[in-house]
């Protein structure tokens, strides 16, 4: 992400995200549902040659009068990766997902996500005003090699971590997180979860690092060329908060590369 200062960008040298994720959801289609996605694949192997099928498997009750049925809700998530495993595509009957693990900048992430929208909607042109949910989501995973696991106070907005003080013992903390919902408009939304999240949960906390997760979101019924404003204007809210929740300290490390 980067910074606003005079009204021009200044991109950091290094970032903490360790997921930049897009997301559209759609009503079910039943192509995808009941077939291999061959036409998808097909376009997009060039740039996602490695093919990974995740099967999941669940139970679905429904009550029909006095009578409850159950029955299997299986479903399979097609998952294609860049050879490099820097960008995943996920696909299935609800759902068309983009995943950058090693995030750049936000050009190159949109142009990407571009590109997959328009091979899918060229597949399924009658979902072109058919997107009722529209996510991006930035997580950042802040990992600095010091002693004092709960000290963020020159790195970090105080107003997020002033809850730790209520501990008189932190080593007995094994995880502290919150999460605050906003609407800052009609039609957007963002969800911030931030906080010790302890990857080495349920042991005791042995690594100095904290979450700071980003995911805006809009359930306003959108079309393929809204969906990229959208996403930019996303990622400028995004840009915006996360400039809000850190301090100098971190950002020199975030420009020490």
């Amino acid at each position: 992400m980067s910074k606003e200062k005079t009204s021009r960008k200044i991109q950091y040298k290094k970032n903490f995200l360790t997921d930049v994720i897009f997301r559209i959801d759609f009503p079910v289609i039943l192509d995808i549902a009941e077939n291999t996605p061959k036409g998808f694949q097909n376009k997009i192997l060039n740039d996602f040659p490695v093919l990974e099928p995740i099967q999941q498997f669940g139970v679905k009750i429904e009550r029909k009068g006095s009578n409850i049925d159950t029955f299997t809700a299986d479903k399979t998530t097609w998952r294609f990766s860049s050879p490099d495993k820097n960008y995943l595509t996920e696909l299935d009957a609800e759902f068309l997902a983009v995943v950058c693990k090693k995030y750049s900048n936000f050009t190159d992430f949109k142009n990407t996500v571009s590109k997959i929208l328009k091979s899918f909607v060229q597949l399924y042109p009658k979902l072109e005003l058919a997107i009722n949910r529209l996510g991006l989501r930035y997580i950042n995973q802040i990992q600095l090699e010091e002693s004092d696991f709960f000290g963020w106070q020159s790195y970090l907005n105080k107003s997020l971590i002033t809850n730790l003080d209520f501990f008189e013992n932190k080593n007995d903390l094994r995880r502290a997180m919150q999460v605050y919902e906003i609407m800052l408009e009609d039609d957007v939304n963002m969800n911030l979860k931030c906080g010790i999240f302890n990857s080495s949960f349920p042991a005791p906390v042995n690594k100095k690092e904290f979450i700071l997760d980003y995911d805006c979101y809009t359930k306003t019924q959108l079309s393929r060329d809204q969906v990229i404003d959208k996403l930019t204007k996303f990622n400028e809210i995004a840009g915006k908060y996360f400039e809000r929740s850190i301090n100098d300290s971190l950002r020199k490390v975030l420009n020490h590369g």
